[in-house]
């Protein structure tokens, strides 16, 4: 083995690992995800008619931080395919804050999504781990 380049059987386990941190993540922040699009969304958008709880802000804080930490792990892992879990979970959040859900509308094509991303996810669960490039 060369120095210069790492172990086989390192970069395994470490896609591995990233595919499990991804998983945790959105696993961790799907109550919090459903919770928000199921209680705080109307016609106007997110959170349009205030005042809310507080403990409301950090759940979506918290799934939001959640699905991000998702994408990026998602990313770097054995995932197939990893660039549109990336996308999907990365999408899921601008779709709720940038877009506001659409006023809702958009929630028909986040649950699909997310959906998408959860079987994505067991999907590489029970996949067996390859060597790079095999």
């Amino acid at each position: 083995m060369n120095d210069a380049q790492p172990d086989d059987s390192l970069i395994v386990a470490s896609r591995r690992r990233h595919r499990l941190v991804a998983g945790a993540a959105l696993l961790a922040g799907t109550p919090g995800f459903l919770f928000c699009g199921l209680a705080h969304i109307c016609m106007a958008g997110h959170m349009q008619h205030p005042p809310y709880p507080l403990w409301q802000s950090i759940s979506d804080v918290f799934w939001c931080l959640a699905f991000a930490v998702a994408a990026l792990a998602g990313f770097g892992s054995d995932m197939s395919p990893r660039a549109l879990f990336s996308f999907l979970a990365l999408s899921l959040v601008a779709l709720r804050f940038v877009a506001g859900s659409a006023g809702g509308a958009s929630f028909l094509v986040e649950l699909p999504a997310w959906i998408a991303l959860v079987v994505m996810f067991l999907r590489g669960v029970r996949r067996r781990p390859t060597a790079p490039g095999g």
